[in-house]
């Protein structure tokens, strides 16, 4: 089994204390289509479907795959009333998805909170209505928002963390102490509200007849669609899709402004199930240590996006915008040699993100010019500082990335980073180090 943290939702976070709201673009595709108007989906498969069937280089693999389903089932060529069909089967053999408007109710309460009846395109019998409350503040920003869906409710620390041990509960009860609520590797949990369908729904709604939201997305017609079909004919979960939303361009340039200016921040949600119980203590330890050095844990996010590495990490921060981030991966590929493969030995790493302004208002060397950008594996990058991004910021930063403290390791653990590192780095480093 694969090591690492497994991601649900991704997307744009306010941070207000132990709650985040995360703002997830699948969510917001998905409302999108909920809102349009029949003529409008079936507008917006005909062009996609004309320019799947015309364009080698057209980018949709999952609608192309339900293209081809489609075909090979019928032995004939795809129309668009095929497509429709698939859209409408996808949805409990309903066309409510494209005969349907979601909202119900929607009553402005006054001091910027608003109440909405949400009903979910499909069959009304087993996705029933659900009631939504948003709260903006004077500028447009959101306060809060609450829903009594699954997907809202479930979405919360409890759900996205492994759960304390019985014994720290124990513990805790019998101090009397009022302690943080922490996950396995001992970092305390956020209260976590995922903006679900019917939120997104809401907020769109604002957004279109007020003008007092400004959504943080802007879909293209290939983009939404194409996060329709990874949906619903892929079973491919949120967080990829969310992933592929952002990689397409999907956060607005005033998103990107609010992230890189510290109002935002872009996050995933995480549950972190496989993670040995070794692995574990290195990265409390980590944790500890960084702790003294004034750093708090901020939540998790991802690295090296759009790259074989990619991965999502834990994420330390610092006041003055220095990050630590915890990187704890089976892709990374750092393996004690001398382990068996089902005892999980993989190890984690750590990469220090420093912004580029704080580098050169430091005077620090050597000057941002003569580093180097990572294009490829992070591991070629433990001998030195590399310009990176910080997808979680939004922000270019310098980066080094290197083994946990000495003493949190074994000397088996230290050698085996010592090969790993000696023998990804390139070839003419390595012959320099030599000479």
């Amino acid at each position: 089994m694969d090591r690492g943290i497994n991601e649900l939702f991704e997307g744009p976070t306010i941070t207000d204390g132990t709650d985040k709201y995360l703002l997830t673009p699948s969510s917001f595709a998905e409302a999108e289509i909920g809102l349009m108007s029949k003529s409008e989906v079936r507008k917006g498969l005909e062009e996609v479907l004309k320019e799947a069937t015309i364009n080698p280089a057209f980018e949709a693999p999952s609608i192309r795959a339900a293209i081809c389903l489609i075909e090979k089932r019928l032995g004939r060529s795809v129309c668009l009333e095929d497509v429709l069909e698939r859209v409408r089967a996808h949805h409990e053999n309903s066309s409510a998805l494209i005969t349907k408007q979601p909202i119900k109710q929607a009553e402005l309460s006054g001091g910027g909170v608003w109440h909405y009846t949400i009903r979910r395109r499909g069959n009304e019998k087993k996705e029933r209505e659900r009631a939504v409350t948003i709260k903006l503040d004077s500028s447009g920003n959101i306060m809060q928002y609450m829903c009594q869906c699954q997907t809202f409710r479930y979405n919360t620390a409890k759900g996205n963390y492994d759960t304390i041990s019985e014994q720290q509960q124990n513990g805790a009860a019998l101090s009397g102490v009022a302690v943080p609520m922490l996950d396995v590797s001992g970092f305390p949990t956020f209260n976590v509200m995922v903006a679900c369908y019917h939120v997104a729904a809401s907020l769109i709604h604002i957004s279109r007849t007020t003008g007092q939201y400004r959504v943080p997305f802007a879909f293209t017609n290939v983009s939404v669609l194409e996060a329709l079909f990874m949906d619903a004919f892929g079973g491919i979960k949120e967080a990829t899709i969310d992933d592929y939303l952002i990689r397409s361009g999907a956060l607005t340039q005033e998103t990107i402004v609010q992230i890189s200016e510290g109002n935002l921040t872009l996050e995933v949600v995480k549950h972190m199930k496989n993670i040995d119980k070794r692995a574990q203590e290195i990265i409390n330890g980590i944790k500890r240590a960084r702790e003294r050095e004034v750093y708090a844990f901020s939540g998790f996010a991802t690295d090296f996006r759009g790259t074989p590495f990619q991965t999502a990490s834990i994420i330390l921060t610092k006041n003055d915008g220095r990050s630590v981030h915890i990187l704890y991966d089976s892709r990374l590929r750092i393996k004690a040699p001398f382990s068996r493969p089902e005892n999980g030995a993989e190890l984690p790493l750590i990469m220090l993100n420093i912004p580029i302004f704080t580098w050169m208002s430091e005077g620090r060397t050597p000057p941002v010019s003569e580093m180097a950008e990572l294009t490829g594996d992070p591991m070629v990058s433990t001998r030195g500082y590399f310009r990176g991004f910080d997808g979680r910021t939004q922000q270019e930063v310098v980066s080094i990335i290197a083994r946990p403290d000495g003493h949190l390791l074994t000397p088996l653990e230290r050698r085996t980073y010592e090969q790993v590192f000696e023998s990804r780095r390139p070839k003419r480093q390595a012959r320099q180090a030599l000479n």
